[in-house]
This record gives C-alpha cells, structure tokens and sequence, in this order.
C-alpha cells in the first residue's frame, strides 16, 4: 500500500483543495476537470475514485455450463453474492437431470431465489432482494437464535427435525449475509444499511458470521450423534448450556455493547481438559469446534470493539 502526504491549501479564500498523487492519476488516465467520486466514512476518512467509472450492470446474467457441471454450485453462489437480480443457466443440448438437481439444491439454500422458467437446456432464476437494506447485525442475532433453539433441543426434547431446519435456516441467513457484505464493499449505501458502516470491519464479519456457520454444523453433528443414543445427553448438557450462555452474551454484545469489560470465555482451558477427556471421540471432537468457534467468534468481537473505540 503507497501512502502520500499532502499539505491542504486554501485557494481564493473561500474553499480547501489538496493535489493528487501524480502516479495514481496516470494510471488511472485521468485527465484535468475530469470529476472525482469522494466518500466519507465512519471514521472521517474520505475514499477517492474516478466519477466515469462504469458500473457492472448487475439486473442479469446468462452462463452457459457446458463443461461445468462439476462447477454449477460454486458459480451460483459467485452470482449471489456478487448481487446479481437474474440468472440464466443454460446449455447448447441439455442440461442433465444431475445438473438440475444441483441447482435446486443450491436454490433452497439461497434466500429469495426462485425459479422463474425452466425447460431442457435452460434455466431462468430471479433473485428478489432489491435493493439489500438489511441489517447484518439483525441477521447474525437471527443465526444466533436458531443455534440457541438447537442447543436448548439437545438438552431437552431432542427434536431431530427442528435441529435440521434450524440448521438449514442458518445456511440461508450466512449466504443473504455474505451478499449484503461482499456488496458493501463497493456501495456505500448497502455499507451504512447494513449497520457496519466502517469498510474496514468487513474482514470481521465475515470470519464472524462463517464462525456461526460452523457452528451451526457442529451442532447439527452433535445432536445427530446423541439422537442415536442418549444416554450422553447428560454427559454433555451442562457444557451445551454453558456455551450457549457465552454465545448470547457475545452476539447480544456484538449488538449491543454495554458491557465495558467484555472478556474471552474464562473457562477455556477447563472445558478443553473436560471435552479432551470424554470416551466418545465424535461427541469429544464437535464439543471442541463449537468451544473453537465461539472463542473464535469473541475474538472477532473484541478486535471490533477496539476498532470503534479507536475511532
């Protein structure tokens, strides 16, 4: 990254100016009275890029798979979260019936997509979020709460079924979040909407909100192994509430911060020997991730606290 300094000047007593880099002008080919985008953030830092750049029309795009099939999956998520309004898919002979499953499945895990036109070689998907003013952080607390729904069903009921649900939900909420953020980058209106606000705090959501995944999955995991025999529900129940608790409190926190001496979870080092200890490896194994992740998830916390109090 280059740094410059400038000294500010006031011309004709009435305004400030400051000179460019000449290097970043020439290779961007701008040339004198040409316009130049300024934006502010959070921080009081201004952005500076070129007025005539051109935006990528995002209302479509059309993608013949032809020797993807392998790939469909990776591209349908690219195109939403790049935030692209329609998706076409479609091949010169056939689309297989594999192929058109994949699609379907990849359909359910993506909030607000649905096919709108299918035949033999084509496939027309319309993504209805418009303009993506959704809160982030409302989306997180919401993921939140489903993991906290499947913590409290192990220790209880055991209802295999909601655990799923819960489980796909999250999925949905972690891919509509990853295409608020990852358009955020480049429109500072989705940027203030979502509550984030700073660009720089971006990288920390996400590691956040792919931490909740996981640990939405380890949780799937783990209540599928104690469906299957529940005499170790007891076993583990107390820990399950215990991470459950510090889990609320950090993503209540994380929205909320009121607590001034917001710590890591302070017994780490205990349930690690605890869940180490345990006979059984694959309870002993998703136990340690869900721990992993929500320190994981605290850590990301902490370093977002510290940016706002820097600011």
């Amino acid at each position: 990254m280059k740094r410059y300094k400038r000294k500010l000047q006031f011309v004709a007593g009435s305004t400030y100016s400051v000179s460019l880099p000449k290097e970043w002008v020439k290779t961007l080919n701008l040339s004198q009275k040409q316009e130049i985008n300024l934006v502010q953030q959070e921080d009081m830092s201004l952005v500076l890029s070129p007025a005539h750049i051109k935006e990528v029309d995002k209302s479509f795009i059309e993608i013949c798979i032809d020797g993807f099939s392998e790939k469909i999956r990776q591209i349908m998520y690219s195109i939403y979260y790049e935030g692209y309004d329609e998706l076409v898919l479609f091949s010169k002979s056939k689309i297989p019936q594999s192929s058109k499953k994949i699609i379907r499945e990849v359909i359910y895990d993506l909030s607000g997509t649905e096919i709108i036109y299918e035949d033999d070689k084509k496939v027309r998907i319309k993504i209805m979020l418009g303009e993506l003013n959704l809160d982030v952080f409302h989306i997180i607390y919401r993921m939140n709460l489903l993991i906290s729904s499947s913590l409290e069903s192990i220790c209880s009921n055991l209802d295999w079924r909601e655990i799923k649900f819960n489980e796909d939900e999250v999925d949905r909420l972690y891919n509509l979040a990853t295409r608020i953020i990852e358009n955020a980058l480049t429109n500072g209106n989705i940027l203030n909407s979502s509550g984030v606000k700073n660009i720089k705090l971006i990288p920390y959501f996400f590691l956040i909100l792919k931490r909740l995944e996981n640990v939405s999955d380890d949780v799937k995991n783990l209540g599928n192994i104690v469906r299957k025999n529940k005499q170790f529900v007891k076993e583990i129940r107390n820990s399950l509430l215990e991470l459950n608790k510090h889990l609320n409190y950090s993503i209540s926190h994380l929205r909320n911060p009121k607590d001034k001496n917001y710590s890591l979870f302070s017994k780490k080092e205990e349930f690690e020997k605890k869940f180490s200890s345990m006979k059984e490896v694959s309870i002993s194994k998703s136990l340690e991730a869900i721990l992993k992740n929500i320190i994981n998830i605290q850590e990301e916390i902490i370093i977002i606290d510290f940016y706002k109090k820097m600011i």
